[in-house]
């Protein structure tokens, strides 16, 4: 398989796609066939079946671009309190990541600030950091907060009204940082959107942008 001969793809975040939820990991190891990937964070609520397909989603963090595969899990590892999985991958496509809107300045509609709340990831022993939204779109966010993260680290997004109808936490990563002043300013990167709430926030979008 293509991806697999990617070494590019070495560090690049996956999300397995289960019916109980997600797993999110890490390549650490590419081969002709094989991946292996190190778990961050299981999040699936239930039991691996290595006899099923799985849908696996490859970030890229330089584009919009997401390698989408169908695969098998071959087999999991537990070594030094690290999972670790051997994954095949069956099929590959290459896409579009979720359909992209034009970033709409939330100051140039509202007078007040919009907060969203983030932490590190995974979650586990993490607090929620209290952020104001400045600007978004579908594929991320631009937060403003008091605490500080590096670039790169991987952190969940609580999303919410007006953005949304339902409130969805979303595995993200900061793609760059910088000061202002007191605060520092995060750019935000969303990795497993939902298509449902995707489609939402890219009509609130657009919405907003007629209203300029």
């Amino acid at each position: 398989m293509a991806v697999c001969m990617d070494n590019n793809l070495i560090g690049k975040v996956t999300i397995i796609t289960l019916k109980t939820g997600i797993v999110v990991g890490e390549i650490v190891k590419l081969n002709k066939e094989y991946f292996a990937m190190k778990v961050i964070s299981d999040r699936s609520n239930g039991r691996i079946d290595l006899d099923d397909f799985y849908q696996i989603q490859i970030e890229n963090e330089q584009s919009t671009d997401v390698y989408v595969l169908l695969a098998k899990i071959e087999s999991v590892h537990n070594m030094d309190a690290t999972m670790m999985m051997l994954i095949r991958p069956i099929e590959e496509k290459r896409h579009s990541n979720k359909r992209q809107s034009a970033r709409i300045k939330l100051s140039a509609i509202y007078d007040y600030s919009i907060s969203m709340s983030f932490k590190k990831f995974p979650p586990i022993g993490q607090k929620w950091i209290r952020g104001r939204a400045s600007d978004i779109s579908t594929g991320g966010v631009q937060l403003v907060a008091s605490d500080y993260i590096s670039s790169g680290q991987l952190i969940e997004v609580q999303l919410n009204k007006p953005f949304v109808n339902e409130s969805e936490i979303i595995v993200s990563r900061i793609v760059h940082v910088r000061k202002e002043g007191a605060d520092y300013v995060y750019s935000i990167q969303f990795l497993n959107l939902s298509e449902k709430h995707s489609e939402r926030l890219y009509e609130f979008v657009q919405l907003m942008k007629s209203t300029i």
